[in-house]
């Protein structure tokens, strides 16, 4: 992917299929059981917008062995005081993305774990199955977490009470059946990208004398390139040819005297203060099969350009030259 400028989450992967492997709390009868699906955070996060990623799954409820007349009542927890609410970086073991799961899709109402605050879904022998949906959120404000696949294992515990359709439902802190717990995988996958924070200021060349019309010394000039990447991307950087540079060449780019293509005068760019590394559409970093030599960091990025423009054979005719850059950054 690149990006240029001028001048996963996928949640709870049951290790189970369907029903008949999911977890059920077993009395000798009736007995009930629950299966939770995915949420779905996506596969490509953008955690450089610093927004906070939603997704969505639910969970079902089937019950068995309910005779007429009653009912079950199944409360579900699932919080921060269940478990910790981050996934950790495949990669490095270290990284750590935050996200919590609540019942409603405002993101208002955390799941809870403890007993008296956990939500429930009531199910009638007539229908022992119910399904209710739970909504993932990852927080806002971590996009200095690197890229790479997030996992997080969940045990979320789950209680169901039997009682007649005539009797007053029990509250979930009553004593009930205690269910074995399911492990829930939590995923997300963070993908690179790269955003200018502010546009590079011109390069301009100067005579530390002052501005002269005839250039005796060769000028140097230097601009910073000052842009976000996802902290540990990879990516490369390319400086096009300039509007006048017919052969294309990083130390051959030419500055045109404004309303003509006539008077110009050439210059380079580079890499470093020695004017030793020329920069051109390719990184001068980059080697071989490493196209994407730089790595992003957690604090920004900041790259200086180098300008320098060699003692012109001919002095120009005076006025105010310019060309024109494209920042290419690749990634």
């Amino acid at each position: 992917m690149m990006r240029r400028w001028l001048l996963w989450a996928l949640l709870l992967p049951l290790f189970c299929a369907g029903f008949g492997a999911g977890a059920r709390a077993q009395t000798s009868s009736p007995s009930c059981l629950v299966d939770y699906s995915d949420i779905n955070f996506g596969d490509n996060i953008d955690i450089l917008s610093n927004a906070a990623i939603a997704g969505v799954g639910n969970v079902t409820v089937q019950c068995f062995g309910l005779n007429a007349g009653q009912l079950a009542r199944v409360c579900m927890g699932m919080n921060p005081a269940a478990f910790a609410p981050n996934m950790v970086n495949q990669v490095d073991n270290v990284s750590q993305l935050y996200y919590d799961i609540f019942t409603d899709a405002q993101h208002t109402q955390l799941w809870y774990s403890q007993l008296k605050k956990r939500p429930f879904v009531d199910v009638a022998w007539t229908k022992p199955t119910a399904t209710i949906p739970f909504y993932g959120l990852i927080r806002s404000g971590q996009s200095t977490s690197p890229v790479g696949q997030y996992a997080d294992l969940v045990k979320p515990p789950f209680r169901f009470f039997v009682y007649s359709s005539s009797a007053t439902p029990p509250g979930c802190d009553a004593s009930g059946y205690d269910g074995p717990l399911v492990t829930l995988t939590v995923r997300a996958k963070i993908t690179p990208n790269c955003t200018f924070t502010s546009q590079p200021k011109a390069m301009d060349f100067k005579d530390p004398s002052g501005l002269t019309t005839v250039i005796r010394n060769d000028l140097f000039a230097t601009t910073d390139l000052i842009f976000s990447c996802t902290t540990s991307a990879p990516y490369s950087v390319g400086l096009s040819p300039g509007n006048h540079n017919p052969s294309g060449g990083a130390t051959t780019r030419r500055m045109c005297r404004i309303g003509d293509e006539v008077n110009c005068i050439t210059y380079g760019l580079y890499a470093d203060a020695a004017y030793g590394m020329p920069w051109g559409s390719t990184d001068p970093l980059a080697s071989g099969s490493n196209s994407k030599p730089r790595k992003a960091s957690s604090s920004g990025e900041k790259i200086t350009v180098y300008g320098k423009m060699p003692t012109p054979d001919i002095s120009p005719a005076p006025g105010y030259y310019s060309d024109q850059i494209t920042v290419t950054v690749n990634f």
